[in-house]
C-alpha cells in the first residue's frame, strides 16, 4: 500500500512539474510578443502588456515592482496619447 501511494505522489509532482513548465513557456511567449508589438507599436500590443504585467504580480517582489511600473507607464496620459495618436494613424491609412 506504500508503494502505491508514493507512486501516485509522484506521478502528482510530475503533472505539477509540467504545468510549471507550460506556464513559464506561456508567460516568455506573452512577454515576447509584448515586446514585439510595443516596439512596433501595434493597437494590440497594450492589452498583451498589461496581460503580461498582470502575471507578473505573482513574482514577488520584483515582478510585482515592474508590474506596478508597467502598468503606471502603459495607462499614464503621456503614454496613452502616443499609442491613441498610432492607432489614429493605423485607422487612416486603412
Amino acid at each position: 500500500m506504500g508503494a502505491l501511494a508514493a507512486s501516485i505522489h509522484l506521478e502528482l509532482d510530475a503533472d505539477r512539474g509540467g504545468v510549471g513548465w507550460t506556464l513559464l513557456l506561456l508567460r516568455i511567449g506573452l512577454a515576447l510578443a509584448a515586446g514585439w508589438g510595443l516596439a512596433r507599436r501595434t493597437d494590440w500590443s497594450r492589452p498583451v502588456t498589461l496581460i503580461t504585467a498582470a502575471v507578473a504580480f505573482t513574482q514577488f517582489p520584483i515582478g510585482l515592482a515592474l508590474a506596478l511600473y508597467t502598468f503606471s507607464l502603459l495607462l499614464g496620459h503621456h503614454h496613452a496619447q502616443l499609442y491613441e495618436a498610432s492607432e489614429a494613424k493605423t485607422l487612416m491609412m486603412r
